[in-house]
């Protein structure tokens, strides 16, 4: 930890002195924390009680995108991850949990007839999300990324929360007309056919 603070305060990107750079170290640490903080509250409150139910989900769903701006306002300060040894404050549980929350909202609401589909789906949804994080870190961090990290990034954040998010959003969206259900009188009548035989008729008759 000591060479990653003093890399750190030799870097003039986040200050002109190294008080100041240890200053804007300190408060990317207290901002991190309070996002955390609200990040805690807000899952919890969308996987215990989640009422207003649009609300709720709908600041569960920015919480990524939360943390994306604060890595790209940092300028790099803050991390999308953590690495040891490393001082910076990190916002993985900001990228990872709210997407779990919104997986199992998504599972435990609503009955699936197609899951396959649904993973496919929120593979594509979640595509976004993973681009602009890689933009971000790509401009403020300027550390080389492998695939390796992409593909975690993916497995972790992108389908829970592009599967979870579209799910919900296909049902809350939807304003197609509810499905009907009338109950059907049906008469039932006895008669003789031409040779004489016995014949019933059924007759669905609508209330």
């Amino acid at each position: 930890r000591d060479a990653s603070q003093a890399q750190l305060v030799a870097d003039r990107t986040y200050g002109a002195t190294p008080a100041e750079r240890l200053a804007s170290l300190a408060r990317a640490g207290r901002i991190t924390k309070v996002a955390h903080v609200l990040m805690l509250v807000i899952c919890a409150w969308g996987f215990i009680y989640p009422r207003p139910y649009p609300l709720v989900l709908a600041l569960v769903a920015l919480l990524p995108w939360t943390a994306v701006a604060l890595v790209s306002w940092s300028k790099g300060l803050i991390r999308f991850d953590a690495s040891r040894n490393d001082v910076r404050p990190n916002v993985a549980a900001l990228l990872i949990t709210p997407g779990m929350v919104l997986m199992l909202r998504a599972v435990s609401d609503i009955h699936l007839l197609d899951v396959t589909r649904a993973i496919e789906m929120g593979f594509i949804a979640g595509l976004p999300l993973l681009a602009v994080m890689w933009l971000v870190h790509q401009q403020a961090d300027g550390e080389s990324r492998g695939w390796g990290w992409a593909m975690l990034m993916l497995v972790m954040v992108g389908l829970p929360y592009g599967g979870g998010a579209l799910t919900l959003a296909d049902v809350l969206l939807d304003h197609a007309a509810p499905f009907e259900i009338v109950d059907a009188a049906w008469i039932a009548r006895c008669g003789r056919n031409g040779s004489g035989k016995i014949v019933n008729h059924y007759n669905n008759a609508h209330p």
